[in-house]
Formats: C-alpha cells, structure tokens, sequence
C-alpha cells in the first residue's frame, strides 16, 4: 500500500521498537543523478479522511530525513535505528568516503544522533570501522550497543565477511571481531539481522550449499557474538472505561543504579513500547505518570530471574486519584499462609512510600484480602496481619504510622471468583483506600 511501492525501487528498511517509525532506502532519481538513493521516513498515525471522515491508521508520505543526510551525488541506504530511537546507522558512498585501493569511493558506515526536537545531527563517519574496503550492511541491535556489520577491508576469510563490536558509553566502538567459520567463507556474506532475544541470527549469501544465487541462512548466535540482554517492554495505557490515555508517560526506575527513564505513550492510541536492559541484573519498576493518578507501579524486571521472557506485554489501567475507592497495589506477593513479603514485593512498597512521602497530605487505609481455600476464621486473621506487615513496613520507610491504617477482610470481598487459580491469585491481593487528601 502506500506509500510504499509506489517508485521504481525500494532497499532496505529499520523500524521503531513501537512499530510506528520506518526508514526505507529509496531510489530518488535527481538531475545529476538518475541512480540516486536516499534515506525517507514514514511515521505510522491515525489519520481522518478528509472527503469520507472515515478514521483509520496510515503510513505518512515518505520524507527525506535531511539534505544534511542525503547528497544527489552519494548513495545513503541500509538504514538500522537503535532500539531506544536515538541513533541511526547507514552506509554511505561519495566523494567523502574513504578511495579503494583502486582510489574509487567504498562503502562506509556513518551514525547520526537524534536531537531533542526529533530531528537527526549531521551523520559522522564512524572512522575506526572504516577501511579503504567496503563497510556496509550495520545491523545494531535492540540493545543499543551491539553493531553486527559486513566487511571486506578488515582481517577475514574472504569476500565480505560478518563482524561485530559494541558501542561505547562514550560513542566510540570497540575494535571489531570477525564472527568466523563456519559463517564467514570465501563468498560474500552481508546484511545480518539478530533476534531480540539475541539467539537467532540471519544473514545472506551466496555459497555452495545454497542455489548459488543469494541466499537467506540463520545460525545459532554463539555466546561471544550475543547483544545484551533485553526484553521488549510494550503495551497500552487506559483509563477505568477503557479509553485510550494519550497525553501520560511511562517511567522505569532502575532500581540498584536509581536511573531513571521515560517515554510518551502514543498521542493517538495510548500505546507504549520500550527496551529494558536485564543484562545489568538490575530490578526495574515501571509506572505511568500523569497529574493527580492513583499510585500503579509494577515491577517488569527482577534480578533473580535468570531467564526473562524477551517479550513483556503490560496493560496499564490507570485511576484518578480519589477518597474512600480501593486500588490494588500490584505486585504485592507473600509466602504461603503467611505474612512475610517478598523480595521484589519490596520493591513496589519501597516505591509506594515514595509516593506517600512526595504526598503527604494522603491518609490510607492498607486492606488485605485472601482467596477462599482455608477457614474463614484463619482467612480473617492471615489478610490482617498481612494488612498490618504492609503498614509497618511503610513506616519503617519513613512513613508516618499515623497516615497509614490497617485492615483485614479475608474472602469477604472478592473481586473475581474462586472457581480457578486465575480468579484466585486476583483475590489475593492488597489495596489502599485513600480515607483523607
């Protein structure tokens, strides 16, 4: 469809972690140069028709990223963007490119920054990659750091070979590694993706055992050659009726190095996508911020799961904040028939006496609830001292006590069914009620 499809020719394309930003290599035909190709870019929206008014979600029209970017003598393709959006890889060639041994113009590899008004910096080359060969093909991965390229200038086996390197906090590359045999041979081997999880790599090539022509293979990422690991952290933000929030933003807190990210959920439907770092063995929090909403943090990474999912999907329900309506406290896990909380149970509470600390106008009630496997009499008592343990811990984070009731209702007031583990595991949960503001 539109707008793609529409020229002669079309090469290679990079797209957000959101899905809703594509770069695409274009064949953009100029006066001085008939062959001409450039980098454009089309942003996925919700747009209305203006002669039926019917609303539907649509590619913009392609745009060049920049005259800056884009030369009528040079060839910009093989765009990658990095999973946090902020930089953007290419190939380049033109008279500025580094001569052949033959003194004609190779393949390079530039990276351009984003600035805060979203547009790119002027590309830089990225000089200790290069070579008097051919750089091409850069693949950086959701990580961020990791670049994975095709090279025929540096030490290999033959032909472009695959090699990769991490980016520097600094900007800067570590010096490349050829990924070796049996993925590089004699022949060409180029344009090498990676899979979010860092386990499965694809490339293509012309060899032996493929029908001579290109050919797409895939391979075990060995361990030397894996990306940080990352999970691809995405959802969509709604309020209690169940309508898009599209003007909030979504925070992570690295919890051990108390950084702190954000992002804008979509303006059009709500929706959020982000990558969290796991390699640092981090805990990460993530909340939705926006004026006068309910406390709703939820933990997304946990340090002692050494296996994450690479894919987290979380739907975010949000609640304006108000008097005498309960709001569960997510994330909140205790050991069985008992009221000790957990580790990561830990982080939320250390969280919600943040929250109750830069409000302190709030006066809570802390409210524990069971399923209804036990007596109700044992119930009772279980949901009060978890009620109770939930309150002390806060004070011993330096909420006042005074702020801070307790309660205890055990399987009176369930919010699902006991029928199943699911409608179980939902009514064994801890809330707060706001009693005073």
């Amino acid at each position: 469809p539109k707008p793609f499809n529409v020229g002669t020719n079309y090469g290679g394309a990079t797209i957000s972690v959101n899905n809703k930003e594509m770069f695409i290599a274009v064949k953009n035909p100029v006066p001085e140069n008939a062959e001409n190709i450039d980098i454009f870019s089309t942003k996925y929206e919700f747009v209305t028709d203006e002669k039926t008014g019917e609303q539907s979600w649509k590619w913009t029209p392609l745009e060049s990223i920049g005259d800056h970017i884009n030369t009528a003598l040079g060839w910009e393709a093989q765009p990658s963007l990095s999973g946090d959006g902020q930089r953007l890889l290419f190939a380049k060639v033109d008279a500025t490119t580094i001569p052949d041994r033959n003194g004609n113009p190779s393949h390079d590899l530039f990276l351009c920054e984003r600035q805060a008004d979203g547009s790119w910096a002027t590309p830089q080359p990225i000089s200790s990659l290069n070579t008097d060969g051919q750089e091409k093909s850069p693949f950086i991965h959701s990580d961020s750091k990791t670049l994975y390229f095709s090279s025929n200038g540096h030490k290999g086996r033959g032909g472009m070979d695959i090699f990769y390197c991490k980016m520097n906090d600094d900007g800067t590359f570590t010096e490349p590694k050829n990924i070796g045999h049996p993925i590089n041979t004699q022949e060409d081997e180029t344009g090498l993706i990676v899979s979010a999880d860092g386990e499965v790599a694809y490339f293509y090539s012309r060899r032996i055992e493929g029908a001579r022509g290109f050919d797409i293979f895939s391979f075990q990422l060995p361990e030397k050659a894996k990306p940080e690991r990352v999970v691809v952290l995405k959802g969509s933000v709604e309020d209690e009726a169940g309508e898009p929030v599209t003007d909030a933003r979504v925070k992570l807190n690295y919890v051990q190095s108390k950084e702190i990210q954000e992002l804008d959920v979509n303006e059009f439907d709500g929706s959020y996508a982000t990558i969290v770092n796991v390699e640092r063995g981090e805990d990460v929090l993530m909340s939705v911020v926006k004026e006068d909403l309910a406390f709703n943090s939820r933990v997304v990474a946990n340090r002692d799961n050494e296996k994450p999912p690479s894919v987290v999907k979380l739907e975010v329900e949000t609640h304006p904040i108000s008097t005498n309506k309960a709001f569960v406290i997510n994330d909140i896990y205790y050991s069985t028939n008992s009221a000790d909380i957990d580790r990561s149970s830990k982080l939320i509470l250390d969280e919600f006496a943040l929250y109750l600390q830069e409000n302190p106008s709030l006066y809570i009630e802390i409210r524990g609830h069971t399923d209804d496997v036990g007596s109700d009499s044992d119930n009772l008592a279980l949901s009060m001292d978890r009620a109770f343990e939930v309150k002390g811990y806060l004070e011993r984070q330096g909420v006042n006590g005074k702020r801070i009731q307790a309660k205890g209702f055990g399987e009176s007031k369930p919010m699902s069914d006991n029928t199943s583990e699911e409608g179980r595991a939902k009514n064994r949960r801890t809330e707060f009620v706001i009693m005073k503001m």
